[in-house]
């Protein structure tokens, strides 16, 4: 290779670094210039809000608080729930903001109902095998899930011991039997729980 092709080579060698160079400054000096769109602003992603945004966070009422807190005034199901499956769940996941509750003694709102345990519960495909979850079309002929499932120690495939024979209950065999819970039968919310509490007391 000769002097003079050497020299073309290295001259296209410094054309192609200075476009890249110009290429890196263009790309990093016209976003700096161009005007910040509102919106980008507004969520702080530019140093120009960034310190507002923070500001305007902090102002935000706190409504929730620390489960351990609900210890103090609820150890009976607070131990029960720290040994469970639902222990890695916050209570606040089910019975809603605390904060309120606890300086103000405000009830709270909780949701019993089926589509609120579907939330982790429903059948999906895309949840891993050996989750806990149900059909909740077909699953307990649309009773409330805490009508047979305790929250705070949910128990799983598991039926109730029933520790007396059952002749003689025909109300009760409604719902039991040899085979474990049968679906509750369409008639049988009607009747309360006028049933079960004659014989079981809360």
């Amino acid at each position: 290779m000769n002097a003079e092709t050497e020299n073309r080579k290295n001259r296209h060698l410094v054309r192609a670094g200075a476009l890249l160079l110009a290429v890196l400054v263009v790309a990093f000096v016209v976003p700096r210039v161009m005007p910040v769109p509102a919106f980008l602003e507004d969520y702080g992603f530019y140093p120009k809000r960034s310190a507002e945004n923070a500001q305007e966070w902090a102002s935000l009422p706190i409504k929730y608080v620390d489960h351990s807190i609900c210890r103090d005034c609820h150890q009976d199901n607070y131990g029960v729930w720290e040994k469970s499956r639902h222990s890695t769940i916050s209570c606040e996941s089910c019975h809603g903001p605390g904060q309120a509750h606890l300086e103000q003694g405000a009830s709270l709102e909780i949701d019993t109902s089926r589509e609120s345990c579907g939330v982790c519960h429903a059948q999906l495909p895309s949840r891993p095998k050996g989750f806990p979850q149900v059909d909740l079309a077909a699953h307990g002929n649309s009773a409330a899930c805490v009508s047979c499932h305790n929250p705070h120690a949910p128990q799983i495939g598991k039926s109730p011991r029933i520790p007396h024979r059952l002749e003689g209950h025909s109300q009760c065999l409604l719902c039991h039997g040899e085979g474990g819970i049968k679906p509750i039968p369409s008639d049988h919310r009607a009747q309360g729980q006028d049933t079960c509490l004659s014989c079981h007391k809360k």
